[in-house]
């Protein structure tokens, strides 16, 4: 294993985050890097009748135990793994400086009901905005599928599809998946899908190809071996993603929507799929470099 790599990092809430550990143990095997669980203690106002602080802390370093043990079963011990607790709640502060000094971040996305995710906020999409690398949000009940893999990759326009794609092939080259494009087109009129005339279909369809298909073309050529399609769909780009998730091994879509000013949050098309996707979601940063930037795993943590 080269040391110098930097670390995947994991959030482990007080469930273990199994689907999470899953995912981060994979990824740390397949690409030859650290695996780094942390664990930030709060303790909300509306959950202190829950229990005293110290058994809020036994409850946390079994937790962390118990996800510790699982990611060495999976990595087999293969890999350097390495844990801390961290008590002051502060937890999107404390997740995006580790991921910044990270190969990437993986959370485990929990399906709350909307009054409850109004009161708790959404801990992926605020270290997702915040962050430099990419963030990976792995569902609440995700496990590895049986299925031949595929990556899929959702492209809006020319101007990001260089950073998605090659993003896409990484990771497809790691999983030696399939990599499949999709590009959604969508009036937003009143008018129903059948009505569009055929002809501007095609028109759509070509003019699109004409502008990613080189870019695809150009990308290809440094991973060779890996099956790649492009295709072009007339559907809401939500929806039609989210479609392509039940099939898909992993999704990688960008972070922020191309009309929102540079800093914003994240758009409503990743705020969606991030909801309900059914694989994993893999965000890419705003800057995406063709390595992961090597700037070794600084990371304070206790072995175990």
């Amino acid at each position: 294993m080269n040391q110098s790599s930097p670390a995947v990092i994991v959030a482990i809430g007080l469930d273990g985050a199994p689907a999470a550990v899953e995912y981060a143990a994979r990824e740390a095997l397949l690409a030859d890097a650290p695996l780094h669980l942390i664990h930030v203690l709060r303790i909300p106002a509306v959950e202190a009748y829950s229990g005293v602080y110290g058994g809020i802390l036994e409850e946390a370093d079994a937790a962390m135990t118990q996800a510790v043990e699982r990611a060495r079963l999976l990595t087999d011990d293969r890999v350097r793994i390495t844990a801390e607790r961290i008590d002051d709640g502060a937890l999107v502060t404390h997740l995006v400086h580790r991921a910044n000094h990270g190969r990437l971040v993986v959370l485990q996305h929990r399906r709350l009901s909307r009054a409850r995710r109004l009161v708790t906020g959404s801990t992926v999409n605020s270290v997702a905005a915040r962050t430099s690398v990419p963030v990976v949000s792995v569902p609440e009940g995700w496990t590895i599928s049986e299925q031949p893999p595929c990556v899929t990759v959702g492209v809006q326009d020319g101007q990001e599809a260089a950073v998605l794609l090659r993003a896409g092939f990484e990771e497809a080259q790691l999983r030696h998946a399939r990599l499949a494009a999709i590009h959604t087109w969508w009036l937003d009129t009143d008018w129903e899908p059948a009505t569009i005339d055929q002809e501007y279909r095609v028109d759509r369809d070509a003019s699109t190809r004409r502008e990613l298909q080189p870019i695809m073309d150009s990308i290809c050529k440094e991973f060779p071996g890996i099956e790649a399609s492009l295709e072009v769909w007339n559907a809401p780009p939500a929806d039609a993603l989210l479609d392509a998730s039940r099939e898909a091994e992993l999704l990688v879509v960008g972070r922020r929507h191309h009309l929102l000013p540079l800093g914003s949050h994240l758009g409503p098309v990743a705020r969606s799929i991030l909801a309900h996707a059914d694989c994993p979601v893999y965000l890419t940063p705003e800057a995406h470099h063709a390595k992961p930037r090597v700037r070794g795993s600084n990371i304070s943590g206790v072995m175990y």
